[in-house]
């Protein structure tokens, strides 16, 4: 046996002696023999490694660059989360805007302010976070870095103009009662208080401007195609409110002059009657005079007009000598029942002007002439009239009883004629002393009356007039528009009001030539519905026995206007008894008048054919035709067809609700109240 291994228990071994061979090395220990496996598995794994081990400066790199490209991660998506808030934002304050529209037209000034404030707040945020430093390194980004300017720049100035407009609606909504810097207060017109808003209206105009120009400045090339499109959109919708308001500040220098702010006013307050038609509206059977002074508005008696004398001839001019051509031979410029056959309202209102100083030594400062339909959008204001005897009259009954009831209740022809003057009056006045009315139902209402030309406002100071006429309050003829004109007027030729029952259908056809010019027919029918029996003289006549008319027969002075320097080639030659047909110019426009006569139960079509120099445009490689109609005031709507040829090799770029398009002609038709501008934009076929 072997000696025992001083370091622990087992037998030292001679395995030499046992396997008769070489003497074997000593065995080491077990800790040597797991260092030395160690060792070797170190050895045998060497050749799969990649490289040559790196050392400890090397490996710190890597860690840095792995942590820089995680945070770049992190920042990009914030950043992308940041820019795509901002879109949200800006759909959100969009929203907002489209808010603003929607409470004003209801009334609620206090709601619009409000929603103003949330998109100014949002505008605001969406700046300050294009700019943030967390956005700041994709400015960097080539591309990227000119949009995020651009829309940093564009919601700067939005919040810029939404602020203007928070200001303005607060000068408005006086302590949240709606309107209050406009509104009537106990009959008297608040001229201070517009006169103050004018101020305010200045400093948001500035204010507009100024973001305005910012964004025009605003370079359009290499933008994303959104951008551009929201860059184009602000200027275009913002320049459209800096008009508005331009027109909103000379109103509020107007209007304080005009009701008495610097000195009494008069005004010429005249109803028109349709049923006996002249160019201007209709007969003015009376009318009175408004007085106003520091926005308090007072009436004077109602003027009977048939008891007008006639001023001689050659005392008072004519406002235009085309005038005194077409209406000299019907009682001239001294005859006042007469002076309303032109329908360009300015000119009549001159006329009137200059009757009333000469007839009653006293200078007005303008014409104001109302119609039924005004009346009924003033009666929706402010109530009923109370009319003594003949009851009350509210806004559903006013214009059958002003055209029709009145002739068969009031026998009496003065008394009728200042029960109507009564009406005008008290319409006016409730009007004016009904500040609970809604914002939107003020403006909805004056709304309706300029439009249908119930309401005309002529001011005999050039530069009011001016600002009137961004109105359309003044109804001038044709409103001097471009392109073609369609205008039909009648002038009643007999003194009662048959045309009460008169229908009018006007059919225009048109086909565009060569530079611009536009060959049309107009073909302008008319019924006469009129009964012969059971209604009141001044309604159908007086008869064979006591006129030269039949009961419920028509005659009617039929007045075709086109632009200037149309060619008239084709009229109506027969005329009525030995009235004939006549061409000229009036103002300018081109005019063919005849005299229409028209048994009541029968119909009538007029024919005209024209040419119009000017009537359609090249714009590009497009034919853009443009027609504006000039509506006559009329008890019952007239039906209106227009037919457009397509020019060959052409076809209509767009196709506008209402239009009837089959390939080789373009037809509408409406029952229209008032004037209208209807334009069609022609492409090159495919």
């Amino acid at each position: 046996m072997g000696e025992r291994d001083p370091h622990g228990d087992l037998e030292v071994v001679d395995l030499e002696a046992v396997s008769g061979g070489e003497p074997a090395e000593p065995r080491r220990p077990r800790a040597a023999r797991r260092a030395a496996r160690r060792a070797e598995a170190r050895e045998d794994e060497a050749p799969r490694r990649a490289g040559p081990r790196l050392g400890r400066g090397p490996r710190i790199a890597l860690a840095v660059l792995a942590a820089a490209i995680v945070v770049l991660a992190v920042w990009g998506v914030l950043a992308w989360l940041q820019l795509t808030s901002v879109r949200d934002d800006l759909t959100a304050a969009r929203d907002e805007l489209a808010g603003v529209f929607t409470a004003i037209d209801e009334g609620e000034l206090s709601e619009a302010a409000r929603r103003l404030r949330v998109a100014q707040d949002t505008f605001a945020s969406v700046e300050s976070r294009v700019s943030s430093p967390l956005v700041l390194p994709a400015r960097w980004v080539p591309g990227l870095g000119d949009d995020l300017d651009a829309v940093e720049r564009v919601a700067a100035a939005a919040e810029s103009v939404t602020a203007a407009g928070v200001q303005v609606t607060d000068a408005v909504d006086v302590d949240g009662g709606g309107s209050g810097a406009l509104t009537p207060v106990d009959g008297r017109v608040p001229v201070d208080a517009i006169a103050d808003l004018g101020r305010t209206l200045v400093d948001a105009r500035e204010r507009i401007a100024a973001a305005l120009d910012d964004v025009a400045a605003i370079a359009p090339e290499g933008l994303h195609p959104s951008i551009v499109d929201a860059r184009d959109t602000f200027v275009r919708e913002v320049a459209d409110a800096a008009d508005q308001i331009a027109t909103a500040i000379d109103l509020t220098d107007v209007i304080p002059a005009m009701f008495g702010a610097d000195g009494p006013r008069r005004y010429v307050v005249a109803a028109a009657n349709p049923t006996e038609s002249r160019g201007s509206g209709g007969f003015l059977g009376a009318y009175t005079v408004m007085q106003a002074v520091e926005g308090e508005l007072s009436f004077g008696e109602v003027v009977i007009t048939e008891d007008l004398p006639t001023i001689p001839a050659g005392r008072l001019p004519w406002p235009d000598e085309s005038l005194e051509e077409r209406y000299g031979r019907d009682g001239g410029s001294g005859f006042f029942l007469n002076l309303n056959m032109t329908p360009d309202f300015p000119s009549a209102a001159t006329a009137i002007e200059a009757y009333h100083e000469a007839q009653f030594d006293e200078p007005v400062d303008g014409v104001i002439l109302v119609d039924p339909f005004a009346f009924r959008s003033l009666l929706e204001l402010s109530g009923p009239v109370e009319l003594g005897s003949y009851g009350t009259l509210t806004a559903d009954d006013v214009v059958e009883f002003v055209t029709h009831d009145a002739y068969v209740t009031v026998t009496d022809p003065d008394e009728r004629k200042r029960l109507i003057g009564q009406v005008a009056t008290a319409a006016l006045q409730g009007f004016l002393a009904s500040p609970d009315s809604p914002p939107a139902d003020l403006v909805g209402a004056l709304g309706e009356m300029i439009g249908r030309e119930s309401i005309r406002v002529h001011s005999a100071h050039p530069e009011e007039q001016e600002v009137l006429a961004a109105l359309d309050v003044v109804a001038e003829l044709g409103d001097a528009a471009a392109g073609d004109l369609l205008a039909v007027f009648l002038n009643s030729g007999v003194n009662y009001k048959v045309e009460y029952w008169l229908e009018r259908h006007l059919r225009y056809e048109v086909a565009l030539g060569p530079d611009g010019t536009a060959a049309s027919i107009l073909s302008a029918g008319f019924t006469n519905t009129a009964p012969t029996s059971g209604e009141p003289p001044y309604m159908i006549g007086f008869g064979p026995e006591n006129t030269p008319f039949e009961f419920g027969e028509a005659l009617s002075l039929v007045s075709v206007y086109c632009a200037p320097g149309c060619a008239i080639h084709e009229r109506p030659d027969d005329g009525a008894r030995d009235l004939e047909t006549e061409a000229g110019t009036e103002l300018g426009f081109g005019v063919s008048s005849t005299w229409m006569q028209l048994p009541a139960g029968q119909s009538r079509e007029l024919i005209w054919t024209r040419t119009t120099p000017d009537a359609w445009t090249q714009e590009g490689e497009d034919r853009v035709y443009r027609l504006h109609y000039d509506h006559q005031p009329v008890v019952r709507p007239t039906t209106l067809e227009i037919v457009v040829e397509v020019p060959e090799g052409y076809e209509l770029a767009t196709v506008p609700e209402g239009l009837e398009v089959d390939g080789t002609e373009v037809r509408v038709e409406w029952q229209v109240d008032r004037d209208l501008d209807f334009e069609l934009t022609f492409s090159p076929a495919p």
